[in-house]
């Protein structure tokens, strides 16, 4: 059992939940005086719908995530010595899971991630429930536990845009 744990996806999901759990209110209390704490393009499309934030303005947000995400992403690459790896936390194994189980899986946890994020942080309403200091908490504790759920739910898939 101990070596299924070890080598299996249980411990990794596991590792990277708790580090998204950790490190995603810290980023969202960082870029909070400046963005409003969007650090994700999914919830700035989601509060631009929500009329929370404007067109412009999440155009601008969303373009700055990407550029972030792939500036990110060649460094990540450039770390590595060689040309052949797989990132961890990004990969589908086509030939276990089909296209079409990864969309499912990535369309429910993303709207599961953003209906929690509006229930618990980013509706105004809310903000006399938790106060100005929780919410990021609890959607940085949404976000792994997404992402420790999809970690390990289907083997050969753990997530798109998740990590």
């Amino acid at each position: 059992m101990a070596g299924n744990l070890a080598t299996g996806p249980v411990v990794p999901s596991l590792i990277g939940g708790l580090l998204n759990t950790l490190t995603l209110p810290l980023f969202i209390f960082a870029a909070g005086p400046v963005s409003g704490g969007h650090v994700n393009p999914t919830i700035t499309m989601a509060t631009f719908f929500a009329r929370l934030s404007t067109f412009p303005r999440s155009i601008l947000y969303i373009s700055f995530q990407l550029l972030g995400a792939t500036v990110a992403g060649y460094l990540l690459r450039g770390s590595f010595d060689t040309r052949s790896f797989v990132i961890p936390g990004c990969v589908i194994d086509t030939s276990v899971v089909s296209v079409g189980s990864a969309f499912t899986i990535e369309v429910t946890t993303d709207f599961m991630l953003i209906f929690l994020s509006f229930s618990v942080g980013l509706d105004p309403r809310q903000r006399e429930v938790f106060g100005p200091a929780l919410g990021p908490i609890f959607v940085g504790i949404i976000l792994g536990i997404t992402s420790f759920g999809t970690g390990y739910s289907q083997v050969g898939y753990t997530g798109f845009g998740t990590y």
